[in-house]
């Protein structure tokens, strides 16, 4: 038996269930569509959806970011993220379906400490249910002297497969996803 697995800009008839592998598949080829190199969480790359190990969608290291080993650390477990050109990263993605919404926080807040300077775009992606949860985690003290907040981007899963179509169709760079995405505004 063969299963074979709609490519990501193929609507459904009815939204299958998400979870935190199949986003980060979601997100690793609508990355590699808008021209990106993707990374897949070190501790991720073994996961498969729908037949394929998402290690097969990354580059097979991360690429030196130009930043301290910390920070380099810290940004091979952020779950999805984006690059083009010579290692630039144009985004990163923490995919918040089961675990807790403040480790991928967490990931990030040692991020914008340890590389205060950084300006790519940090998403959240988790079920529009989890919306009021990850509003609530960035009202954390250390997460708002950070501006977390502010540098946080949220959309929901939902949102994201429902867009595929027209990413697929209309989308040219990086910056389409930018179009999903909300502030998480307290």
């Amino acid at each position: 038996l063969v299963r074979e697995t709609p490519p990501p800009y193929v609507p459904f008839t009815e939204p299958p269930t998400l979870d935190h592998t199949h986003v980060q598949w979601l997100l690793a080829k609508v990355g590699r569509q808008l021209g990106c190199r993707v990374w897949i969480a070190a501790n991720d790359q073994r996961r498969r959806w729908g037949g394929e190990q998402l290690g097969s969608l990354s580059v097979p290291a991360l690429p030196s970011l130009g930043l301290s080993p910390d920070s380099q650390r810290i940004v091979s477990l952020i779950d999805v993220v984006w690059l083009t050109g010579v290692n630039q990263v144009v985004a990163a993605f923490e995919v918040e379906h089961t675990t807790s919404i403040y480790s991928g926080l967490l990931r990030m807040a040692d991020l914008a400490t340890l590389s205060p300077n950084l300006s790519f775009p940090l998403y959240v992606v988790a079920p529009a249910s989890r919306l009021p949860r990850v509003r609530r985690e960035l009202m954390r003290p250390a997460f708002r002297a950070l501006a977390l907040d502010r540098r946080c981007r949220f959309f929901s899963s939902e949102a994201l497969l429902k867009a595929l179509p027209s990413l697929a169709r209309w989308a040219t760079g990086p910056d389409a996803i930018e179009k999903l995405a909300d502030m998480v505004t307290i």
